[in-house]
């Protein structure tokens, strides 16, 4: 079980309820609660717009309409004071857990200070850009798969998932191919952040400091080491040209690999244990390859991996007629709008032709994910491989619970493929 955060960060007029919002008391970042949310975001959303979390002292919100809408309006609630539940630390408050100061720039800092961050990265992964990976990322993906199905079984999580992503991503940025592990053990610190200072948080980062795994991180991505012609070596010619400094590439690179990485590993993670628990929706794919893509959105929408984003409000504001003062957090449900029956029809189903696009596992607005555009292709190239080799995934065994302060997964899936 996951502890509260520290009794400091909060003061007893913030825990007491705001009158006339629902109260829970049940804690997201517990095991129980944490894997599988669903139930309480149910709860939540027919409860009222806007909830309260009587353990944390913040609003939470679980719908649709409002999360879409909220995540879009960076002028009522910030970024700036973290993407946690936290009352006064952000991920750049935390000194030493990061490359540097600024790694989760694209995050934490609302414009002006945002803009010039996101554009150099919007840039860097232009449709172009991305296209240009996709007959590596495909290979890539074949061979993987075809050496997979000489074995039975395997573990999902370490030797499909983790092991193409490391590879293709690794080397689009460049990175020295010895050690790519470290992006695994610094990523679960990273994920852990936003969330309370809890045993998974010190657990991560006592394996980092165990591992050196930030030291890792912050050697491969400086230039010496990095291969010419890869994303890491194209952020640090923009540097060159002034238009950034050397120390904020360096940073830049870290946030592209953990968005590149994490949250995509264990969304397609997920994704394969829906097939393997909807054999139906596999076959249904196999019968129509070119689906592979609305397939996983539906993947994003269904079991998306991340959780709750949080704001500040920067002044009072009304939701649906909830008054909710200047300077109070309160969480967008990622997870929780994506199964909100007034926008899908059947939420709790996995269902592969549905029209998914519009979830909101990428986030909306201003920070929306940047990085969407190259977890789609890593995940259509995985599938697209797997579709083409496999005619049914089966679970081999039950699958272990991944636990995070902000995703959702799982830490081992051993799963089985049949060949095609």
């Amino acid at each position: 079980m996951t502890e509260s955060l520290a009794c400091d960060e909060l003061v007893a007029s913030e825990l007491r309820p705001p009158a006339g919002v629902p109260c829970f008391d049940h804690d997201p970042y517990s095991d129980d609660v944490g894997h599988f949310p669903y139930p309480y975001y149910k709860k939540m959303r027919e409860a009222g717009p806007v909830c309260w979390l009587s353990r944390y002292g913040v609003y939470v919100s679980t719908r649709d309409v409002i999360v879409r809408q909220c995540l879009g309006d960076w002028q009522h609630f910030s970024s700036a004071k973290g993407i946690g539940p936290h009352k006064k630390r952000a991920i750049n408050d935390l000194k030493g857990n990061l490359i540097s100061p600024s790694a989760s720039g694209l995050l934490e800092y609302d414009p002006p200070q945002h803009g010039p961050a996101r554009r150099i990265m919007v840039n860097l992964l232009s449709n172009q850009a991305v296209a240009a990976l996709r007959n590596s990322f495909a290979v890539a993906a074949d061979a993987l798969v075809d050496e997979l199905l000489q074995r039975g079984s395997v573990d999902a999580v370490t030797e499909v998932v983790h092991r193409f992503i490391l590879s293709v991503v690794g080397d689009a940025v460049g990175l020295p191919k010895e050690g790519r592990q470290h992006l695994l053990i610094f990523g679960e610190l990273a994920m852990n952040l936003p969330g309370p200072h809890n045993d998974r948080y010190q657990r991560a980062l006592a394996r980092v400091e165990k591992e050196g795994s930030r030291a890792w991180i912050a050697s491969a991505a400086g230039r010496e080491a990095l291969a010419p012609g890869g994303f890491g070596a194209t952020l640090y010619a923009t540097a060159d040209r002034g238009e950034i400094t050397h120390a904020e590439a360096a940073a830049l690179i870290g946030t592209f690999l953990f968005a590149a990485v994490d949250s995509t590993a264990m969304t397609l993670i997920n994704g394969l244990h829906c097939f393997a628990a909807a054999p139906d929706q596999w076959l249904a794919l196999r019968a129509n390859p070119g689906q592979v893509r609305q397939a996983f959105d539906e993947v994003l929408r269904y079991r998306s991996a991340p959780q709750t984003l949080f704001r500040t409000t920067t002044c009072e504001v009304d939701i649906e007629g909830v008054r909710i003062p200047q300077d109070q957090k309160i969480g967008f449900s990622l997870a929780g709008a994506n199964r909100d029956p007034a926008r899908w029809h059947d939420p709790d189903k996995f269902d592969i032709s549905r029209r998914s696009a519009q979830h909101v596992a990428f986030g909306a607005g201003i920070h929306a994910c940047l990085g969407q555009m190259l977890a789609r292709l890593e995940a259509e190239c995985l599938l697209a491989a797997l579709v083409r080799g496999v005619r049914q995934i089966e679970l081999a065994a039950d699958p272990v619970p991944f636990a995070n302060n902000a995703m959702s997964s799982y830490s081992s899936l051993p799963l089985r493929f049949i060949p095609a």
